[in-house]
C-alpha cells in the first residue's frame, strides 16, 4: 500500500447480497444464470451470481474462485474430465459438461474455495 493511503473495507450484509442476486433474475431467466461485478481491486474483483440451473465445467489455471451460498442449495461438482472444453480467455476454459466427477451436496450458508488449478469445478442442482 502506498504511503498516505488508508485501507477501505467493502461490507455487504447477507440481505444486501441476496437483494443484488435477485436483481439479476431478469437476466438469468433466458439462460438460467447471470452475474455482475460488485467491486474491482488492484489484483482481484468480486462478483455476484444467480443460478437457476446447473453450471458447466470451468477450469481456472491462474486464479481462485470463492463461492458463498447464501440461499437455496447446490451440489459442488469437482474433478473428472471436461467434455468439449473451449478456451474463453488465457488460462480459463469452459465446457458444457463433465465426465467422471465427484458430487458433494451442500446447503446454504457454506463457502467453497476453488484454488487456482487445472481441475474442473462447477455447481449443479441438489441431488
Amino acid at each position: 500500500m502506498a504511503r498516505g493511503q488508508s485501507p477501505t473495507v467493502d461490507r455487504l450484509t447477507q440481505s444486501e447480497l441476496i437483494s443484488k442476486a435477485l436483481a439479476l433474475e431478469p437476466q438469468a431467466a433466458p439462460g438460467g444464470s447471470a452475474s455482475a461485478k460488485l467491486a474491482e481491486y488492484p489484483h482481484h474483483f468480486t462478483m455476484i451470481a444467480l443460478r437457476k440451473k446447473d453450471g458447466g465445467a470451468e477450469i481456472h489455471q491462474n486464479f481462485a474462485d470463492f463461492f458463498f451460498i447464501l440461499k437455496g442449495k447446490a451440489t459442488l461438482v469437482t474433478g473428472g474430465t471436461v467434455v468439449d472444453p473451449m478456451t474463453v480467455s488465457p488460462a480459463r476454459s469452459k465446457a458444457p459438461q463433465f465426465a467422471t466427477v465427484h458430487k458433494s451436496p451442500s446447503t446454504k450458508a457454506i463457502s467453497c474455495i476453488f484454488p487456482q488449478c487445472s481441475s474442473p469445478t462447477s455447481f449443479a442442482r441438489p441431488w
